[in-house]
């Protein structure tokens, strides 16, 4: 009778050993994959970090070679700038002018100089060509040349969303060929596109550049207007 109960003792703990060596295969098994997936999440945001970091400095030394090559022939052309707006973005919020978006102006002659940063082009216009602006936020237009929007209030109250995954510049002159430029602040473009910030260094930055240019766009338009009165 001991004997055959030490026996049922004995296999109890055999299979209790069997259950704890499975419970811990089953661990180490479960620790091993989420430690593989760690890893594999770590590497993947490195590069997605290395490769985000790498398009914003392509895109501002791309913006910088455009400016070295327009400001030259701007001058050539016997166009010389009262003012410059600079206008912020992303990539260049924290680096010199020299690699920013520029609009040029020349009061004295009253011609704006607009630069199309995609395709490296530029054309002065004059300030009676002007028609119209648009200033779009995240594919809503919150200002344009007939007040639509309130830009004084700035884009902060136009829109409810915290963040900017797009804002753009268009500014729109009488020429049948090139009817508009786009000055692009924050890109819309990428997959994995998660915007700024509204209370962000980088959109502070950005907004006031913007909000300068309206302005003087805006002071034009009415200038226009004037003359137009009979």
């Amino acid at each position: 009778m001991s004997f055959l109960l030490l026996s049922s003792y004995d296999d109890l703990y055999d299979e209790a050993n069997k259950a704890l060596d499975a419970y811990n295969t089953a661990v180490d098994t479960y620790v091993i994959v989420l430690l593989v997936f760690l890893c594999l999440f770590a590497v993947a945001a490195a590069v997605f970090m290395i490769g985000f970091s790498l398009n914003l400095k392509k895109r501002a030394e791309g913006q910088r070679a455009v400016n070295e090559k327009v400001m030259p022939e701007l001058r050539a052309s016997g166009f010389e700038p009262t003012r410059i707006f600079f206008f912020c973005d992303r990539a260049t919020f924290k680096k010199a002018d020299d690699c920013k978006q520029m609009l040029a102006v020349n009061s004295e002659r009253r011609q704006l100089a607009l630069i199309d940063y995609e395709s490296g082009a530029w054309r002065v216009v004059d300030f009676s060509d002007l028609l119209n602006y648009e200033v779009y936020e995240n594919g809503a237009m919150v200002a344009d040349g007939v007040g639509l929007g309130g830009f004084g209030m700035g884009v902060f109250g136009v829109q409810t969303n915290h963040i900017c995954k797009e804002l753009r510049l268009i500014i729109r002159v009488k020429s049948a060929d090139r009817p508009q430029t786009v000055y692009q602040i924050v890109s819309s473009k990428g997959i994995l596109n998660f915007g700024v910030g509204k209370n962000s260094q980088i959109y502070r930055a950005c907004f006031p550049s913007v909000q300068e240019a309206v302005s003087l766009l805006q002071v034009i338009l009415n200038e226009n207007k004037e003359q137009e009165k009979p």
